[in-house]
Order: C-alpha cells, then sequence, then structure tokens
C-alpha cells in the first residue's frame, strides 16, 4: 500500500518538469501524471513524454499512472466522429504511459447532454464499445487500464462500472475509484464496495454534493476515518493517488493531507 501523488495541482503554475521535481522534494516516490494542457497536448505526446521521462530520471521518480484530461474527451457523445476522436485520443495518451513506463493508462466514460440526453442504453452501448476499441488499440503496450468514475450522469457509480468491467470482460481493466467524484452521485462506501475485486486504485481528495471539488483531505464532508475501514474491509492493498488540489506551499499541503489520512488510520508504506 503505496500513496502517490498527481501533478493535477501543478497545473498553470509550473512546466511538468519542476511539478515532478517538487513532487520527488515532497518525499514520494512515484508520480500520477495528469496528460492535461499545458503540460500534455496530445498532439506532440513524444516530446511530452521526454520531458516526464528525463524529469524522472534526474529526481528518481517513477509513473504510477497517466489520466488524461477530462475536458475535450467523450466516449458517450452520441456523435460518432466525437466518439472515434475520443478512442483515438485515449489511445494516443497511452502510447505516452507506455513510453513513460507507467502501468496504468486511467479512462473515463464521458458525459450525458444536461436538457435532451439520450437513453441510457444508447449511453452504455457507446461507451462499451469505445473501452474495447481502447482496448484493442493499446494491446500491445503492456500497461493496464482503469475506467474512472466521474459525476457526469453516466457510468458513474462504482456497481454501474463494476457491471461495465464484466461485460467487456477484459484482464488488464480494473476500476479507478475517485471518493470526491463518488460523493457527488452515491455513498462513497457502496460504490468502493462494489467495485470490490475490480478495484484497481483509489484517488483521494475532498468535496462537498453542494460544490464539487478536488480539495485537501479534511476540507470537505468526506469522512475519511470510516473510508479506511471501507478500504480495509474490501481487502484492498493497492496504491492511493492523492489528487488534492492546493495553493501555496505544495509540499506543505501534501504532508498536512498526509497528516490527516494517517491520523484517520490509513497506513501505508510511503
Amino acid at each position: 500500500m503505496e500513496f502517490v501523488t498527481s501533478t493535477y495541482t501543478f497545473l498553470w503554475r509550473t512546466d511538468i518538469e519542476t511539478a515532478i521535481g517538487e513532487i520527488a522534494k515532497a518525499g514520494f516516490r512515484r508520480v500520477e501524471v495528469l496528460a492535461a494542457p499545458p503540460h500534455v497536448d496530445a498532439g506532440e505526446w513524444q516530446a511530452a513524454a521526454d520531458r516526464i521521462g528525463g524529469a524522472c530520471r534526474r529526481t528518481g521518480m517513477s509513473v504510477h499512472s497517466v489520466a488524461p484530461s477530462g475536458v475535450d474527451v467523450n466516449l458517450a457523445s452520441p456523435d460518432s466522429t466525437m466518439r472515434e476522436w475520443s478512442v483515438r485520443y485515449f489511445a494516443t495518451i497511452g502510447r505516452l504511459a507506455a513510453d513513460v513506463g507507467a502501468r496504468w493508462l486511467i479512462i473515463h466514460p464521458g458525459r450525458r447532454h444536461p436538457l435532451r440526453p439520450a437513453p441510457d442504453s444508447a449511453y452504455q452501448r457507446w461507451v462499451t464499445d469505445g473501452v474495447r476499441r481502447i482496448l484493442d488499440e493499446i494491446s500491445d503496450l503492456g500497461i493496464g487500464v482503469l475506467f474512472e468514475n466521474t459525476p457526469t450522469g453516466i457510468l458513474d457509480t462504482g456497481d454501474e462500472i463494476a457491471q461495465l468491467i464484466e461485460r467487456v470482460d477484459s484482464n488488464v481493466l480494473r476500476i479507478c475509484y475517485d471518493v470526491a467524484n463518488g460523493h457527488l452521485v452515491e455513498d462513497v462506501h457502496a460504490g468502493l464496495t462494489a467495485a470490490g475485486r475490480h478495484l484497481g486504485l483509489v484517488h483521494l481528495s475532498d468535496t462537498t454534493k453542494a460544490s464539487w471539488a478536488h480539495d485537501p483531505i479534511g476540507a470537505g464532508e468526506l469522512d475519511f476515518e470510516r473510508l479506511a475501514k471501507t478500504v480495509s474491509g474490501i481487502g484492498y492493498g493497492g496504491e492511493f493517488v492523492l489528487e488534492t488540489l492546493h495553493d501555496g506551499d505544495v509540499a506543505a499541503g501534501f504532508a498536512a493531507d498526509l497528516d490527516t489520512l494517517r491520523q484517520a488510520g490509513w497506513r501505508s508504506n510511503s
């Protein structure tokens, strides 16, 4: 069990090399790269991979996982050209993930039209097909794929994603459960329990139901003491990613996150 830290909080503040260096100085050994501009442009993914790889070699860090930007991609779009572009985008970031030695590529479903949505059956069909095509596209890269819950109205609960995993039936596809995202749509303890044996990663940050956020641990409504017991109860022994956003001294913010988690009963070897 280990805490990994995301580069998310460094977007629009530093370049990706500085972000990885700051995370190393904060005492972490592995990093999750949020592959979003300005750190990563998919059209220049090889150059970004070279920068990430160089920063890791200089600092002794390694990349655990790569999470593509969620702003533009939409596997659930009613437009087939948008779905096609989204598959290609995820596959491109998968190549970056493999190039930097990551274990996981993280994907997500996209979003539902808020006013005139398609039927649920159509969304599920489009997303399931997209996931299968992504797996085919990166099958030779030697990386796993994590499907993350996002509060966008499509496959956003632990149970729904577990059913997706079982439909696709791939030994490289698992669940990334984000507790802040889950809190917006379900009881996170039920969501984690439903993810169960399919769980491959847990994202940690805090939020309220009234305002979706990825705030520091303890700043929102989540009960991290109870969450520690839930995670332990389902037998999960993998990594946890701190995906908290901090202003000011980021290293101090991460340290405070870890201190709050440990006081709440979270234990790791990091």
